[in-house]
């Protein structure tokens, strides 16, 4: 299923696309519709498995290596994926789409927008009747330590993907070639028994990604099998109507930015105490640090206005554009198979008509024929 958060694909009945004036900048995920096994209208089995993760862990690099297509992989800490995108390949007997994910800790975009992204996508895409077979989860083995802004990705993944959908998640450690093997090895095995344990006591598997395709379509296989998922974020936002910052990834991510509120809050005032037993020399340096916590609890304070408007209005547009965009293509493809039933009627018309021609009735049922045949071609074409 060919996703893309950029643009929709839309084949109404009457060929309209009046239906895209009233959504403004609004930019749908586009994707066929398939049945209840997952399969589209040419009955391939559609397999949709995300990638995601802290900028950095490797994410876009799993994907091309995978698909061998070409997916721009970011260097270092800055991330290169601003939007969920997806990449088509056909593996064995499915259509199997790897969706590019923007990643948490990004160096220039808050948590809260790249949460926004990856829920309003995976809502649009629920709403039109998709479903994930797997998310692959990857975490650079190279990182020190599990520090704050990891952690707190961590805690909303698992929000955001629920307990009952654990058993279709993958953890894969990346960057292997980066480090010791015995160095590798105690981090795993911090990550076994302590911040990976609760995905893995719940049913998730833990693999070492070597950065090779094989070991990259061996994380597919470990999925593309799987019943496919609600996860908990797309019950919430689409069945329950949840507003963003009412679902559990949301309240996660709320609950660390008002912890970080504080925090600075608290520095600030007491370096404003420092302030006013300071000399000169000690002031300017105290003021420096203040200047500095001030922009980064204004950039707290923005985050979670962000988070308490994303959702609202603006999604329940989305959600009920994409609900209306389904009905539309089922009206299409009920009309598209009325058609086609006339059509095979008209077809079994001419023939019989045909036989009697050839058992030589007359020239009557060949002016029918004619007749016949025309309107069976008018009926084609229309």
């Amino acid at each position: 299923m060919a996703f893309t958060s950029r643009h929709v694909e839309l084949n109404t009945p009457d060929g309209s696309d009046s239906e895209f004036e009233d959504l403004g900048d609004y930019n749908a995920p586009s994707g066929r519709l398939v049945d209840e096994g997952g399969r589209n209208e040419n009955g391939v089995r559609e397999v949709v498995i995300a990638v995601m993760g802290v900028t950095g862990a490797g994410k876009s690099y799993l994907i091309r290596a995978i698909t061998e297509k070409a997916v721009r992989v970011g260097d270092g800490l800055e991330a290169c994926t601003q939007a969920v995108e997806g990449v088509t390949m056909k593996y064995r007997d499915v259509s199997l789409t790897l969706l590019d994910s923007p990643g948490f800790k990004d160096t220039y975009r808050s948590d809260t927008d790249v949460l926004y992204e990856i829920s309003s996508y995976l809502a649009g895409t629920y709403s039109q009747g998709s479903k994930l077979s797997g998310i692959i989860y990857v975490h650079p083995i190279t990182d020190v330590r599990m520090d704050g802004p990891s952690l707190r990705s961590l805690r909303m993944f698992r929000k955001l993907v629920g307990e009952d959908s654990l058993d279709n998640i993958i953890l894969a450690t990346t960057h292997w070639g980066e480090v010791e093997e015995e160095t590798g090895r105690r981090r795993e095995a911090d990550l076994v028994s302590k911040f990976w344990k609760p995905f893995l006591d719940g049913g998730a598997r833990m693999v070492r990604y070597d950065g090779g395709r094989e070991s990259g379509l061996a994380l597919v296989d470990m999925l593309v099998n799987k019943s496919r998922v609600v996860l908990d974020i797309q019950r919430e936002t689409v069945d329950e109507k949840k507003d963003l910052i009412d679902t559990g990834a949301g309240q996660v991510l709320n609950e660390e930015l008002r912890k970080i509120q504080a925090m600075y809050q608290e520095e600030l005032k007491k370096h404003k105490e420092e302030l006013e037993l300071a000399d000169e020399k000690s002031k300017k340096e105290i003021a420096a640090i203040m200047q500095e916590m001030g922009d980064k609890l204004a950039e707290a304070e923005r985050a979670r206005e962000d988070l308490r408007r994303a959702g609202t209005q603006r999604d329940r547009q989305q959600r009920d554009f994409l609900k209306k965009l389904q009905l539309q293509q089922l009206v299409h493809q009920q009309e598209k198979a009325t058609l086609e039933k006339r059509q095979n009627e008209l077809t079994s018309l001419v023939q019989e008509l045909q036989a009697q021609v050839n058992k030589g009735r007359g020239a009557a049922p060949a002016a029918s024929l004619a007749t016949v045949s025309m309107t069976s071609f008018v009926a084609y074409l229309g």
